[in-house]
């Protein structure tokens, strides 16, 4: 039986219809910070339109949804909840660890859809566990748990749009404020916003908000790791007024001139009505100097050019509701992963009277991704990915990630040499991108997409292409300007089939200025603008980079499997990608060790594996401390392996060429200027290099010393070099 308190929605099983994946949710959109003025958006302080709810919320749990009262008003929430958070962390129910299997039992009493072929015949487990799936459909025993919380609410008469954000709920949701229904929403790794003002009254209002463990949308996030359930991300309540920004888009290149090309899109909420409305965009550098400072009308026609000798004229497409700026900025600092340098652009609609009616910004990065000779460049050079496969993860917390356990992640990323990360396998908190574009890392990020238990058999299925598409669609759209991603995935082990077409298709006309890609099932160049395989042999890989078939570049999207002992070999890869302009690297699996606190019969604390937490489902196909394959423990501490790592991905390699009187060669992968001097014991810095100044994105420099000979006892040192300019730097 389905709970008869969803009536008030149009199906009574929206959340077993892979049709539905949103009932009133707003489109999605760059993230609002709803600044009131310019300054305050400069200022970087919390704008007082957008107001954090998370804390302590009243609770009820429910094991199956079928126990849910028949209204809103019978709920008794008699227990409290930390938001953000995971229930099962919290005393509710249990985390369930899987891998490959979907993370229930399938109800033996009903038919299975889909009957996946698999390449093992003799693996009749597996098989007759897929037979049972059926999706769309969830078990009864699907459990369901109700938060509530008061918000105190004024009206403004300048203020007639008010919404409620949620960052990430697991697995889907419904929406009550003073107990009417709102909306609902699915995909747990992205933000769902939705319009309340006509359902607030001043003063008091109850928010209910009823979260079920698992949805249709499920069985699109098959992930490898513990699955965890709640509002596991922030909760904000932003104020706008009537006619606002809905969204912008901002498209930042650097131009091999030093110029930067600006492309920049800001739509109003209104399809009419804005006749006397006009956008103002404002470009500010790292130092917050003013670089540019443009108006232009809301229009549904042609954009108009004109705007001096720096304008670039090449027409962009008129979109609707939208103003749009294109221009040269004269000689801009680029962003790399080096030197992550970042501008503040700042949108603000203005009235007849030049009044700031609403207000966004954004950081910008001026860099370029590109193929050209079958070569991934950044800013017109050869880049080599060092990176790392990271879930969002926390061994104290699951899926809620404090700001200062990011930041201590990126840190070590630094200190041990990468410079990219794969948000495997779904989008990430924005928080994780603002950091990724203010320390320098490369981003690839992720469709939140994996059906490894079904094999590909949904991808191939028209009956859920609308689904999948949604996904990457609100993926790019939420987090498109972000100056760190560089590439779009369209997920994970899912199969290859049209609807992974689509999601390319979609994603490469609406942003042409990143890379898109994907690994399983080898879908080729309609999907996939590299070739990440996984896991290949050398022997394997070197017939890869011979093919001349497929020159498209290889990146690994995942490599070097970190469990047990594992580590040993890496250097060989990375020696390949100095050898192989084709090949760049890629993503070793993976960062963290995905624990949860398990306790003893001791009562200590230790990392817990699948199988620790009394949990009814354990997948049998893969060991259960396979959730324990990462270059650091839950508790960040850095394995021997991250030794192996930060050495075999040193971005600067010396060799000694001759050891009389050197010169010295040089390989070095990053775009740091350096300094060097030698020095004997605790002498003070003597000698320098000859030729330091072009060192910079070089293979194979000679680097010879001032000093005719140096003596065998003295070292050598490099720093980096700074510039006049402020950059942010893990330390």
């Amino acid at each position: 039986m389905i709970a008869s308190i969803f009536q008030g929605f149009h199906r009574q099983d929206d959340y077993q219809n892979q049709h539905v994946t949103q009932i009133g949710r707003e489109p999605a959109h760059a993230r609002w910070q709803a600044w009131p003025d310019e300054q305050t958006a400069l200022s970087g302080r919390q704008s007082p339109n957008r107001v954090n709810l998370d804390g302590i919320w009243r609770f009820a749990y429910y094991d199956r949804i079928a126990d849910l009262p028949s209204s809103v008003a019978a709920i008794v929430c008699n227990q409290s909840i930390t938001v953000p958070g995971n229930w099962e962390l919290q005393g509710f129910g249990h985390p369930v660890y899987t891998n490959v299997l979907y993370p229930f039992q399938p109800d033996r009493d009903e038919p299975y859809l889909i009957k996946p072929s698999l390449r093992d015949p003799e693996d009749r487990g597996h098989q007759r566990i897929m037979e049972r799936y059926h999706p769309p459909f969830i078990p009864q025993q699907t459990a369901c748990g109700v938060y509530q919380r008061t918000l105190s609410y004024t009206p403004d008469a300048d203020d007639d749009a008010v919404f409620l954000q949620f960052d990430g709920v697991e697995a889907a949701f419904y929406l009550f404020i003073n107990r009417q229904p709102v909306g609902y929403s699915q995909d747990s790794k992205l933000a769902a916003t939705f319009q309340i003002a006509p359902y607030l009254q001043p003063g008091e209002n109850e928010i209910t908000v009823i979260v079920l463990r698992f949805a249709d949308g499920t069985w699109l996030e098959d992930q490898d790791y513990f699955h965890l359930s709640g509002i596991f991300r922030s909760v904000w309540l932003i104020r706008k007024p009537a006619f606002h920004i809905r969204d912008y888009q901002l498209t930042a290149k650097w131009l091999p001139s030093g110029d930067g090309e600006l492309i920049a899109r800001c739509q109003v909420n209104r399809r009419s009505g804005f006749a006397d409305q006009r956008m103002r965009l404002q470009l500010f550098d790292p130092n917050g100097r003013i670089c540019l400072d443009l108006e232009r009308p809301i229009d549904r026609t042609a954009p108009i050019y004109g705007m001096g000798s720096g304008m670039s004229r090449r027409a962009v497409t008129p979109l609707p509701q939208t103003a749009t700026f294109q221009m040269t900025v004269d000689q801009v600092m680029a962003w790399t992963c080096d030197r992550p340098v970042l501008y503040t652009a700042v949108f603000s609609l203005l009235d007849q009277d030049d009044h700031v009616i609403d207000c966004e910004s954004s950081a910008v990065g001026f860099r370029t991704i590109e193929i050209r000779d079958h070569v991934i460049r950044l800013n017109d050079r050869r880049v080599i990915f060092r990176g790392v496969n990271r879930h969002e993860f926390a061994w104290p917390t699951g899926r809620t990630v404090s700001t200062e356990h990011m930041v201590a992640e990126i840190r070590l990323m630094k200190q041990h040499n990468f410079n990219a990360v794969r948000t495997s396998h779904y989008p990430d908190d924005d928080r994780w991108y603002d950091l990724c574009d203010q320390y320098g890392l490369l981003v690839v990020c992720e469709t939140n997409l994996e059906t490894h238990g079904l094999a590909g058999a949904l991808t191939n299925d028209p009956e859920w292409s609308a689904a999948m598409l949604e996904r990457a669609r609100r993926m790019v759209l939420q987090h498109k300007n972000h100056p760190s991603i560089i590439s779009w995935s369209l997920g994970n082990e899912s199969g290859y089939g049209p609807n992974h077409a689509a999601m390319a298709g979609w994603i490469r006309q609406y942003d042409p200025s990143r890379l898109v890609q994907y690994e399983n099932n080898d879908p080729g160049a309609i999907a996939s603008d590299i070739r990440c395989t996984m896991y290949p042999p050398v022997d394997l890989l070197l017939r890869m980079i011979g093919n001349p078939h497929d020159q498209r570049p290889i990146v690994l999207v995942e490599y070097a499997y970190q469990i047990t002992n594992s580590g040993g070999g890496f250097e060989q890869m990375m020696q390949l990608a100095e050898k192989y302009e084709l090949f760049q690297g890629g993503f070793i699996w993976d960062w963290q060790d995905k624990c949860l606190p398990a306790r003893n019969e001791n009562g200590s604390t230790y990392f817990g594996f699948g199988g620790d937490f009394g949990e009814d489902l354990v997948d049998w196909i893969n060991p259960v401390f396979m959730c324990a394959n990462g270059v650091v423990l839950p508790d960040l501490t850095p394995k021997p392996c991250a030794t192996e790592f930060r050495q075999g991905q040193a971005p600067l390699l010396i060799d000694l060429m001759d050891e009389a009187t050197g010169p010295f060669l040089q390989t070095l992968a990053t775009d740091s200027p350096l300094h060097a001097a030698v020095r004997e014991r605790d002498e003070a810095a003597q000698a320098c290099f000859q030729g330091l100044d072009d060192l910079v994105g070089r293979i194979g420099k000679e680097l010879k010393p001032c000093e005719p000979k140096l003596a065998a006892q003295k070292k050598l040192f490099l720093a980096e070099q700074t510039r006049g300019y402020k950059t942010q730097q893990a330390k």
